[in-house]
């Protein structure tokens, strides 16, 4: 079955059940390193991007929403269309954090597993299982492949792990910082264009082979009507890098990120920093996955969750903001 989270878990939508760059890496540097640059902060630390400072758009347009709907209803917390300013250079993880590199993690701290995480169960349905974790969340994943079964309180507890580790302030990006470099400098939907057509060479999506694996309607509604190869997570880098050189920004896992869910962005920070007012009984997920429906799967896409929840399509990436 092909699922898409909306704002609350008792509100999930169940359908449809029957490199762009080359770059050497080179190792933490006092002074800001070049646009582009992939480095370290310790040998085994992540691999880090350098984004450039910049200004780009942040929502959905009337145009998209028409095109990728027929409607703007469903888009209604993706507007005002506003331009944001992210006025300082950040390192953002090439990758999201795979299972290896939270296995270190936990080893290192004995953060606890968790006792239960949404994922599938024996006969195909959904449904928040005991007993699945990060090791286990349904299906068979490799060290390569992005962590899941992680809530934002276990994304928020490595990045201070990472932080301890490097000597470095690691985070979780904001939500504007996150659509910024999503985007890569593009200004459509996708960072490959507007079209979902061909979206099985760019990103690991809902697919055929989705649908093949948990026996759910071929329909171009519910999903791409392509194969990208993997029927739940790929393995990190498995696809092209966006403009910036950041991989799986769409596509694979969603991606947690800082803000508390704002319904729209009246009011909202332009300077790229999180939006943290009210009671943050939600955060802010960005990116989509390989279980979601084809129009998530958007630069300007948001959704958003209870930080303490764990599904077997969540997952992070971190950032540090650059001298």
């Amino acid at each position: 079955m092909l699922v898409h989270v909306s704002r609350t878990r008792a509100a999930v939508a169940v359908v449809g059940v029957g490199c762009l760059f080359s770059m050497a890496i080179v190792h933490a540097q006092t002074a800001a390193p070049k646009s582009g640059t992939v480095f370290r902060d310790c040998a085994d630390c992540p691999e880090l991007v350098v984004v450039p400072a910049g200004s780009g758009r942040m929502g959905t347009t009337l145009e998209e929403a028409n095109r990728e709907f027929g409607s703007v209803s469903h888009t209604q917390d993706e507007r005002p269309v506003h331009s944001i300013t992210v006025g300082y250079p950040i390192a953002v993880t090439k990758f999201e954090v795979t299972k290896a590199e939270y296995a270190d993690f936990v080893r290192a701290t004995n953060r606890p597993d968790g006792e239960k995480c949404w994922t599938f169960n024996a006969l195909g349905a959904r449904e928040e299982m005991a007993g699945g974790t990060w090791r286990s969340p349904g299906f068979s994943q490799r060290d390569r492949e992005p962590v899941v079964c992680v809530s934002w309180d276990d994304a928020k507890a490595y990045a201070a792990w990472m932080s301890q580790k490097s000597g470095k302030a690691y985070r979780l990006l904001s939500e504007a910082e996150w659509e910024y470099a999503a985007r890569g400098g593009t200004a459509t939907a996708r960072w490959w264009g507007d079209s979902r057509e061909g979206a099985c060479r760019y990103a690991n999506v809902p697919d055929l082979t989705v649908a093949a694996r948990y026996n759910a309607d071929k329909n171009a509604a519910n999903i791409y009507m392509c194969s990208d190869g993997f029927a739940q997570t790929a393995p990190v880098g498995s696809f092209p890098a966006n403009p910036f050189g950041l991989h799986d920004m769409l596509g694979n896992v969603w991606e947690w990120t800082e803000d508390c869910y704002v319904e729209g962005y009246t009011g909202a920070p332009t300077d790229g920093s999180a939006r943290t007012e009210g009671t943050c009984r939600q955060r802010v997920l960005r990116g989509s996955s390989w279980l979601s429906l084809p129009w998530s799967v958007r630069a300007a896409h948001r959704n958003s969750l209870n930080p303490s929840l764990r599904d077997s399509y969540l997952g992070f990436r971190l950032a540090r903001t650059l001298p």
